[in-house]
């Protein structure tokens, strides 16, 4: 990392390398050229040289896990900032003031367009958080830490959506987006019903089917939310030119099918993390966590503390227990998930707070995916705590108690 004594961030230069297995899948080759395209955050460099490389090996495919890259990058931007701001001296909210990017949008030197969003607002609300929690957690093992991110959702090139007038009601097809947990039926249905100005009961949502519409995209990337919205909004204006929606039992039969296109967009988020390291044991607890991020129009408060609070719980464990282990054949010594070290309710952090900013995003639905947002502010926030705790400094994941145990 470059920067003037006063804190002023200049550029970065470094170079990404991926183990990605024996295989190429068409993917994961990507992957450190994803990583390096945002090694820079929400930050203004004048400049960026960034080297990616991919490695085949003899152990199995390397896949995409939730955040595929974007936690990581998060980590390397965080930690430069942080060890920038303890080199000079200087207060770690201020350093990340001093160079955040403006809420009116930036272009990065690596070429991502970061577009108009809530970056200072979300620094300003974890900061507050921050200065309260460094008052109530005192103690010789305990750390503290405040990131900053922005995570890129992934909604390019766009997405389909068909409205069909069957039966007196009016049937949304979004083939190309697989639920998994992220409730876009009810998201949907919502949206539909307020774009046409007809009830809920009379709106029904059908996903995850080729039949439905020509050509679909699918749920990757923090995107689904949101650009599927966007489409279901964009066939429900369609509509509503055709038909009048007080009589659509006149109507049967009446389609339209669209392709919403969009570029990606950025949603800016600011996480603080209170980690606790048992000295003697080496074990870590997550003792307080605050969450906020940019969501645009929230869809559904519910879905978006569920989101950021299963992220946050995934980005923790991999600083402190999340790990595929092999042999030195290559052999791997995980049987299943559970044996990688996947959290539960027993290492669960025991305090999450979640806080949402709602700046528009350029989408018909106004919104921002947050699918991802947790585990990549809690990848940096954990392990800047954990540091901060144990007063050392960590170059591998996950940090298991026996690196730490009796070494402080």
């Amino acid at each position: 990392l470059y920067a003037k004594k006063d804190g002023t961030i200049l550029g970065m230069e470094g170079t990404i390398i991926a183990n990605i297995g024996a295989y190429d899948y068409g993917i994961n080759y990507n992957t450190p050229m994803f990583v390096a395209r945002l090694a820079n955050g929400p930050y203004k460099l004048k400049f960026a040289k960034m080297r990616a490389m991919s490695v085949f090996t003899n152990t199995p495919p390397m896949g995409f896990y939730r955040g595929a890259g974007r936690p990581e990058a998060a980590l390397i931007h965080e930690t430069l900032v942080e060890d920038l701001a303890e080199e000079l001296g200087m207060d770690p909210v201020e350093i990340r003031r001093k160079n955040l990017v403006d809420d009116s949008g930036y272009v990065t030197p690596l070429g991502n367009k970061l577009d108009p969003a809530g970056y200072r607002e979300v620094l300003d609300k974890a900061e507050k958080y921050y200065r309260k929690a460094k008052e109530v957690y005192k103690g010789d093992n305990i750390g503290v830490s405040i990131v900053a991110f922005t995570e890129i959702v992934r909604v390019s090139p766009g997405e389909s959506a068909r409205a069909v007038v069957r039966q007196g009601k009016v049937v949304f097809y979004v083939g190309g987006l697989g639920p998994h947990g992220q409730a876009y039926s009810t998201v949907f249905r919502k949206v539909a019903s307020e774009t046409l100005g007809i009830s809920e009961d009379k709106v029904e949502v059908i996903t995850g089917t080729t039949e439905g519409v020509k050509e679909g995209i699918g749920s990757f990337g923090s995107r689904g939310g949101s650009v599927g919205s966007s489409a279901v909004i964009a066939a429900a204006l369609e509509l509503s030119k055709r038909v009048d929606v007080r009589h659509l039992e006149k109507y049967e039969g009446v389609e339209v099918e669209v392709f919403y296109k969009t570029d990606d967009i950025f949603a800016p988020g600011a996480h603080v993390a209170v980690v606790e390291v048992d000295k003697e044991t080496g074990f870590a607890k997550v003792l307080d966590y605050y969450a906020v991020e940019d969501v645009g129009r929230a869809l559904s408060l519910e879905e978006v503390e569920g989101q950021v609070i299963g992220g946050v719980l995934q980005g923790a464990s991999q600083v402190i227990m999340e790990a595929m282990r092999y042999d030195e054949r290559g052999i791997p010594l995980c049987s299943s998930i559970a044996d990688c070290g996947v959290p539960t309710a027993v290492e669960s952090v025991r305090r999450i707070e979640n806080e949402i900013v709602e700046f528009p995003s350029g989408l018909l639905s106004k919104s921002r995916g947050v699918g991802e947002s947790g585990t990549t502010g809690a990848l940096p926030a954990v392990f800047i705590a954990f540091e901060r705790a144990t007063r050392r400094k960590f170059h591998e994941l996950p940090v298991l108690p026996e690196e730490v145990a009796g070494k402080n």
